[in-house]
Order: structure tokens, then sequence, then C-alpha cells
């Protein structure tokens, strides 16, 4: 008898589900479509080249002279962001960027380092002209 039950109640929950999916078929469709909108990884900007060679002078700049008194966090965000220019110049020259894969330490130095001198080989002039 309870068997007979549960199977009734979970044929009408499945029926239910089904006309109800029917019905609001366009909602549902709407509701998926925002959600992939809103967890959607973002898109590259591909910047100018110009653009992003002027962001690396001017952070690389910050990086080799702090501002006095700045903080260890804000030079590491610093640096960071230096790591973040120097990847996209790789990237909008198609050259292979493994600074992004390295974690922090000595490693990441020496790669920071080739990946200067690459950059340089391509014909971006990092250290900035003074």
């Amino acid at each position: 008898m309870v068997i007979g039950l549960a199977a009734v109640v979970a044929c009408t929950a499945m029926l239910g589900l089904v006309v109800g999916g029917a019905l609001h078929a366009a909602s549902l469709g709407r509701l998926v479509q925002r959600h992939r909108t809103r967890h959607r990884a973002p898109q590259p900007t591909n910047r100018p080249l110009e653009r992003v060679v002027a962001d690396l002078h001017r952070i690389r700049a910050e990086v080799l002279a702090p501002v006095p008194g700045a903080s260890k966090v804000r030079r590491d965000a610093t640096l960071a962001a230096y790591d973040d220019v120097l990847a996209e110049a790789c990237r909008t020259l198609a050259l292979p960027d493994r600074l992004s894969a390295v974690p922090p330490g000595p490693e990441r130095e020496a790669e920071r380092m080739r990946t200067e001198w690459s950059l340089e080989q391509a014909g971006v002039p990092v250290s900035s002209p003074r």
C-alpha cells in the first residue's frame, strides 16, 4: 500500500514538473541565459600594444623605485600588476607566457627577467626611454 502511494506521488510530481517546464519554457530559458551571462569568464580586452607598453613602463618605474613609505602589501600588489602587464604584452605579441604559471619566489624572478628579455627581443622596449 505504501509503495503504491509513493509511486503515485512520484508520478504526479514528475508529471507536474514536465507540464510546468513546458508551460514556462521561455522563463526557464531566460533564467538559464542570465545564469550563463553572470558566470561567464571575462573576455580578453586585446588592448593596443602601445597602451600595454605605456602601462608596462609606468608600473615598472614604480616597481624599481617604490613610493617612499609604501607597505609590503602595496609593493607586492605593484609587482603582481607588473607581472600581469608583462603577461598581457606576451599574449598581445603571441609569445609564450610562462610567468603566470610560476609561483612567487626566485623562480618567478628569473622568469620575469626572461619574459622582459623575450619582449625586448620582440621589439618591445621594456625599460622606458628616459
